[in-house]
């Protein structure tokens, strides 16, 4: 199945919001030296009461953030139980982007007799890149940590430059304070993800929010409304002033979900607001803000004389349009994206002079900018190559979906660019190294967003995926010989969403690392013990192209009782677990993007090897609610074709088995276009996944003679039925 995508999508959600997450005690003291007094019943404590057996809990969690000032101060109190608890003293900060960094870290170990053992050491940096965007993270480890310890750290992460973002507002990159501030905003919005991966005794948050002030009526003393969703039982609101506080006490450790909602779908969500604002707030809201975006697009597109000649040097005689979008996109994309840089020392430096690019002719000079810059450059290209065009805002899938109901710029994380064609408009993202021309990264795609109209502004939906925009294929050939071992290789081919997340993780990675991160996906599929060597991997540079890997595997394959060796249907995948084995779930899964999986496995066998069971083929097919299409109403070839509500195969699984020759050969195919699946179609998903488990792990039953060699041709293995030609009977996957 298609890698879960939980695990990175939580580490985002930080990176967006105010990654506040504290609660309980006093405010933390303006003296840095100041720690909170440590109770002697917590250094004796030997367990969580709460929840007895835990490796570790949160004793006290405290963020304060002042989005006047661009800070954002963390203080977090950990008590160590056990062996597994003291990983907890690894710990790791994201810092949104080279704009922002990490102050005054203070950290200390305290043991069970008092003894206190201060961090000395520094931080280390580390970059991460992926398909849901590029991170930095600040990394440090406690020192001297044992069962019973207690650990305490505390830092700011504070905004540089003379903007200040606030942290909420961390991957706006472009946004002012002008646009932050917007006159016509009438209400202010604050993210809180109070939820941790270890149970919490005391949270609290703080926010000061100077952008009350700003509120329509604030000023004049108008009454504030607070309203709330998704707040943790028993949380305590207040607001004073420009102040917001929010506690909580006794929270459970979170529970990581596979294939979450987008992350603020999850998170507590505070709106401060003046009841009673007009109905055309919203036109207002962001007219203003398309006419700010406007403004800097005009801006950086200048100077047009030298746009020109670099389009004429690109595009070449005889192009049709299509060939002349693809040679700009491929000249935007050959820029160096600073954003995807290993190391904040490597960005922004030179050639080209100093200071950050401020113009489309800057960026192309210089050979670097930012994803938005580069996005920007595309656009500005296609412009002087006599195409209509121009960039539009979205949000991330990934962290939200756009409701323009929701007065917040910050929704707007992303920008694309904007190309008028024969067929109508297409949205490009040249701002994302390696991706192919004419396809999104999944948190782009089906967003909502943002786009400048000659009449002010509109929102619109970037288009979606299909199967076939992603694939994995993998062809594997075995032999198993009379050692009990299963020897041979594997090719795989991955296109689209794979290929491309893959490729952006391995920026800046030296070869030997990212082969060994492709070793470690593919090693994720096949069954415990399976060895993997002599892995060559080509296309990393190309996003065009699909990624191929070949590699050797060896399985252990030991047979039992009479020579009977027993062994999952679907090798090449058994290792992969089945996502959904929770009888309920109260969250929406969310798949990100569709895909296709194909497999071919040939096994040979030894001379004279009997198949004693080989299994049926199997089918399944999931059906959710949907739009189906009818049938002509006549012949004619325009014949009217109705949408109606009602159920649509969203998903096909085939798997069969047959015999050749000395060989057993696996067919198998799994295809999705799965999206969002409600809470209550959760039992239907779950049951489709459990069936087609259970089909990729039926066993085939083999029994080896005494003394056979393997590999050598002989004498076909005899069966106890004959499966010749078992698949690819059946139905085909739904047309798409």
């Amino acid at each position: 199945m298609v890698a879960n995508t939980s695990a990175q999508l939580h580490r985002l959600a930080g990176l967006l919001i105010v990654v506040a997450i504290f609660l309980g005690a006093p405010r933390i003291t303006a003296n840095k030296e100041d720690w909170l007094p440590v109770p002697p019943e917590d250094l004796a404590l030997k367990d969580n009461p709460a929840s007895p057996g835990s490796h570790a809990m949160i004793l006290y969690s405290e963020t304060i953030e002042d989005r006047g000032k661009g800070v954002c101060s963390n203080y977090t109190r950990i008590k160590i139980f056990d062996q597994e608890g003291t990983k907890f003293a690894a710990v790791e900060v994201r810092i949104p982007d080279d704009t922002y960094r990490l102050e005054d870290l203070r950290a200390r170990t305290i043991h069970p007799d008092g003894s206190i053992v201060i961090f000395a050491a520094s931080t280390e940096r580390r970059h991460e890149n992926s398909i849901t965007g590029p991170g930095d993270f600040e990394v440090f480890s406690l020192p001297d940590v044992s069962p019973g310890s207690i650990i305490e750290y505390r830092y700011r992460i504070e905004a540089r430059g003379p903007e200040k973002r606030p942290l909420a507002f961390a991957n706006y990159r472009d946004l002012s304070l002008a646009e932050m501030f917007l006159p016509n905003n009438p209400s202010v919005d604050v993210y809180w993800t109070p939820g941790q991966k270890l149970f919490q005794r005391q949270v609290r948050l703080i926010a000061i929010l100077p952008q009350i002030a700003f509120l329509p009526g604030g000023k004049r003393g108008s009454t504030l409304e607070i309203k709330t969703q998704n707040l943790p039982a028993g949380t305590q609101v207040s607001l004073k002033k420009d102040t917001l506080t929010c506690e909580a006490s006794n929270l459970p450790a979170s529970v990581e979900l596979a294939y979450p909602p987008p992350a603020r779908d999850l998170q507590a969500h505070v709106e401060i607001f003046i009841p009673g604002h007009p109905p055309d707030v919203s036109d207002k809201f962001w007219g203003v803000l398309a006419y700010w975006k406007g403004v800097a697009e005009g801006e950086f597109q200048s100077p047009q004389r030298f746009l020109r000649r670099v389009a004429e040097e690109t595009i070449r005689p005889g192009d049709t349009p299509d060939m002349k979008l693809r040679r700009l996109y491929a000249r935007a994309q050959a820029l160096r994206n600073l954003d995807y840089e290993p190391t904040p020392s490597e960005r922004g430096t030179k050639p080209g002079g100093s200071g950050p690019p401020v113009n489309a002719e800057d960026v192309l000079r210089r050979g670097y900018g930012t994803s938005l810059q580069i996005t920007r450059v595309f656009a500005a290209l296609g412009a002087a190559a006599h195409f209509e065009s121009g960039t539009v805002y979205v949000s991330s899938r990934a962290v939200q979906n756009f409701d323009p109901d929701r007065h917040d710029p910050s929704q707007l994380v992303n920008t694309l660019a904007w190309i008028r064609v024969d067929s109508g408009w297409i949205t490009l993202d040249p701002g994302t190294p390696f991706c192919p021309f004419g396809i999104l990264p999944w948190p782009k795609a089906l967003s909502g967003g943002l786009v400048a109209a000659k009449d002010g502004w509109k929102i619109f939906t970037t288009r979606g995926l299909a199967p076939a925009d992603t694939r994995i294929a993998r062809g594997t050939r075995l032999q198993l010989d009379s050692q009990g071992m299963l020897r041979g290789s594997m090719r795989v081919t991955l296109t689209g969403q794979e290929a491309l997340d893959l490729r952006l993780r391995a920026i800046g990675l030296s070869e030997e690392a990212r082969t060994e991160m492709l070793r470690a996906r593919v090693q994720a599929w096949l069954p415990a013990g399976a060895g993997i060597s002599r892995l060559t991997v080509a296309g990393w540079s190309d996003g065009e192209k699909p990624l191929g890997a070949e590699l050797e595997i060896s399985i252990p394959a030991p047979a039992g009782p009479g020579g009977r060796v027993t062994l999952p249907v679907f090798l090449p995948g058994s290792g992969d677990p089945n996502p959904f084995e929770g009888l309920t779930r109260a969250q929406p899964v969310d798949f990100p993007f569709p895909f296709e999986e194909t497999d071919e496995l040939r096994m040979d066998l030894p001379p004279n090897a009997k198949v004693e069971k080989l299994p049926d083929r199997k089918g399944a097919t999931l059906d959710l609610p949907g739009l189906r299409i009818s049938g002509p109403e006549d012949d004619s070839d325009t014949a009217l074709r109705r949408r109606h509500p009602g159920e649509v195969a969203m998903a096909t699984y085939q798997i069969g088995a047959r015999i050749e020759a000395n060989s057993i050969v696996v067919s198998r195919r799994f295809w999705s276009k799965v999206g969002t699946v409600a809470p209550e179609q959760y039992p239907k998903l779950r049951d489709f996944y459990t069936l087609c488990k259970a089909a990729d792990l039926e066993a085939m039953v083999l029994s080896l003679p005494a003394g056979a060699s393997g590999g050598s041709p002989g004498a076909s293995p005899t069966p106890a039925r004959d499966f010749r030609g078992a698949f690819p009977a059946g139905p085909a996957p739904p047309p798409r």
